[in-house]
């Protein structure tokens, strides 16, 4: 199975801006973006800095804070770093923000090699050895004096395959071996899970992992985890995550949940007056970053999120505002309204919603870290007419295009680079609105790419080289096959294109190109269909 991570740092924008020296190392760091609480440092909140609160607030609850605007913190490297740590674990990184990451994690439902576990021969320490049981048990060529146990053997002795009631069955392992193998895994879904979490903590003071099938409940238990630490507030009841698995491996200033100290946050008023408050932030020193995991079981994504706020899907605004028009508060309650419903209020968003509050989201992770690029480079020998750098940006799309294809992927973003006779190099970039894996929308983004170039530079120029290049590059969906497989199509057409290439280099004035193209009539396609004697590769 392919677990779905969902990490989220807290305190990275804060570390940042202190690193770039935008606020005083003794004093709180609160982020603001929108106009409202977006990150803060761990004194900031264990003074009572709340997320989400407005900027007037701020210094109310934390006096004597620094303000930082989300815009002027660059915590461009610090994410880098986080992510790459990322890579240690898993090669599917999807960055979402700075501070948060899609990671998939593909463990084996049954690890080899795993102490306490199966290797091959048979059980490790503990265990049994080949030809029989280790200490205590029998050795090849029979019995031990005195059985398997003190006292001897139990009753039934040993079966042919293996124990009778209580232990071997016939054929060797059964009733235990299910469990042993779910056991292991899970062990070693918690390892990886632990050390991705502490790894994202150092950037931060505190690290959120959530873990399930899908990305909506991996975003879902990171975000309640998030919830829990940061807004738990004394004398409330903490929130209890239905069907999830939940693990601190390591919380700050020993503090737990439903103590004075919310998941290791001293929250509350300093007895000093608002000066000493904003010196000592009024909270004693927390050692260490604070850690916290969730994982979901598989069957129990709708019983987990029933309780949670409707918030923790990722709604647009304007839909978020109709589900509180409609009344509608928790995820259950979302899930409770028919798929049929969904769809005559909000379209195919209110399908997207019925799906979600049931935990089904079928988008996979996508490797986008390190960003990988395809790219085709062209030397020109200076060309100045746009006409040629057009025909040879229309086939490095085509010729980009056929390597997508073939690898079932697409790009999401295309990016050209023109490099000039005098020795400058031009570049740009352009992002698509989704995925694409054909040629046409690769070419059509390049030629806007070099029009954007060309006309910015107010004057003639020689082109030397061209490259063009695609990224964000990720498996595109499953698609319904063709009738008729174009393979021979393409074939043609890049034989085409060759030949055309080679013309142009020995015509190098001639203006040369394809005639119009007469297509197929749907009455030839049918009859070539059920006659295949009418199909021919030199047609």
């Amino acid at each position: 199975m392919r677990w779905i991570c969902w990490v989220e740092i807290q305190g990275l924008y804060a570390a940042a801006a202190r690193e770039a020296g935008l606020a005083e190392a003794e004093r709180p760091v609160v982020v603001l973006r929108g106009g409202r609480v977006f990150d803060g440092c761990r004194e900031a909140f264990a003074a009572g800095l709340r997320l989400g609160s407005p900027a007037r607030q701020v210094l109310c609850d934390v006096p004597g804070a620094t303000v930082v605007e989300w815009a002027d913190v660059d915590a461009t490297a610090r994410a880098r770093a986080f992510w790459d740590r990322c890579l240690a674990h898993t090669p599917y990184v999807e960055p979402v923000e700075p501070h948060q990451a899609l990671l998939g994690l593909p463990l084996p439902d049954d690890p080899d090699g795993l102490p306490g576990g199966w290797a091959p021969g048979g059980w490790a320490p503990g265990g049994w050895a080949p030809g029989g049981w280790a200490p205590g048990g029998w050795a090849p060529g029979g019995r031990a004096p005195g059985g398997r146990a003190p006292g001897g053997w139990a009753p039934g002795g040993w079966a042919p395959g293996g124990w009778a009631p209580g232990g071997w069955a016939p054929g060797g392992r059964a009733q235990g071996a299910e469990g042993g193998r779910r056991q292991a895994a899970d062990r070693r879904l918690q390892a990886e899970l632990k050390a991705l979490a502490e790894a994202a903590a150092s950037f931060g003071f505190a690290a959120f992992a959530g873990a399930g099938s899908s990305r909506v409940v991996a975003r879902a238990a990171a975000r309640a985890l998030r919830a829990e630490f940061l807004e738990w507030r004394p004398g409330t009841a903490p929130q209890r995550l239905e069907g999830a698995q939940v693990i601190a491996p390591r919380q700050a200033g020993g503090g737990g949940i439903g103590s004075r100290h919310a998941g290791g946050l001293a929250i509350g008023r300093p007895e000093g007056g608002r000066e000493d408050a904003g010196r000592r932030a009024g909270v004693r020193r927390l050692e260490g970053p604070a850690v916290r995991i969730a994982i979901v079981s598989p069957g129990a994504e709708a019983r987990f999120l029933a309780p949670l706020p409707v918030t923790f899907l990722p709604l647009p605004p304007e839909v978020q505002r109709r589900l509180q028009q409609l009344g509608i508060t928790r995820i259950g309650e979302a899930a409770r309204v028919s798929e049929d419903e969904w769809a005559r209020q909000l379209g195919l968003q209110g399908r997207q919603i019925s799906r979600w509050s049931r935990g089904i989201d079928p988008e996979p992770v996508k490797p986008a870290w390190p960003p990988r690029r395809l790219a085709r480079r062209s030397e020109l020998g200076g060309v100045r007419d746009r006409d040629p750098l057009e025909r040879e940006l229309s086939r490095s799309a085509a010729l980009l295009a056929a390597q997508l294809d073939r690898r079932g992927e697409g790009c999401q973003q295309v990016g050209l680079i023109l490099e000039l006779a005098d020795g400058r190099v031009l570049h740009a970039e352009r992002t698509l609105p989704r995925l694409r894996h054909t040629a046409y929308p690769i070419q059509q983004g390049l030629h806007a790419l070099l029009t954007q170039l060309l006309d910015g530079l107010r004057e003639s120029v020689e082109v030397a080289a061209v490259t063009a290049e695609v990224g964000l590059i990720g498996p595109v969906d499953w698609r319904q096959m063709e009738l008729w497989d174009d393979r021979l199509l393409r074939e043609r057409r890049e034989r085409i294109e060759g030949a055309l290439s080679l013309l142009h280099q020995r015509f190098p004035a001639r203006v040369i190109g394809l005639g119009m193209h007469t297509p197929t009539s749907w009455r030839e396609q049918m009859l070539q269909y059920a006659d295949p004697y009418r199909w021919s590769r030199k047609a």
